[in-house]
């Protein structure tokens, strides 16, 4: 599996993007916003607000896709989710 070939910080992040996208019923968007504040928040831990990225600490946050198509190609899960047009006023979806 692809996902195999990751640091675990890297699988475990990406894993609770899937889970909140396909099985919590979580929008591309709001899936994507979950793995940016992640992405943030790992950055923050490592660095502490006051030092520079050591290069294994790099090497994670590189491994952490921006898409949330990336992730799930990551898990082989592409081409199996439908994404649908959904109305900001009274959040009717449509199918594409």
């Amino acid at each position: 599996m692809l996902i195999d070939r990751y640091n675990p910080l890297a699988q475990i992040t990406m894993f609770i993007v899937v889970i909140s996208s396909v099985l919590m019923g979580a929008s591309r968007r709001m899936a994507e916003l979950l793995l940016s504040l992640v992405c943030v928040a790992l950055h923050w831990a490592f660095t502490d607000g006051s030092r520079d990225l050591n290069s294994t600490e790099q090497s994670i946050l590189d491994q952490l896709p921006r898409t949330l198509e990336t992730v799930l190609a990551k898990f082989n899960l592409e081409g199996k989710t439908t994404t649908y047009a959904v109305c900001p006023t009274c959040h009717c979806t449509y199918p594409p």
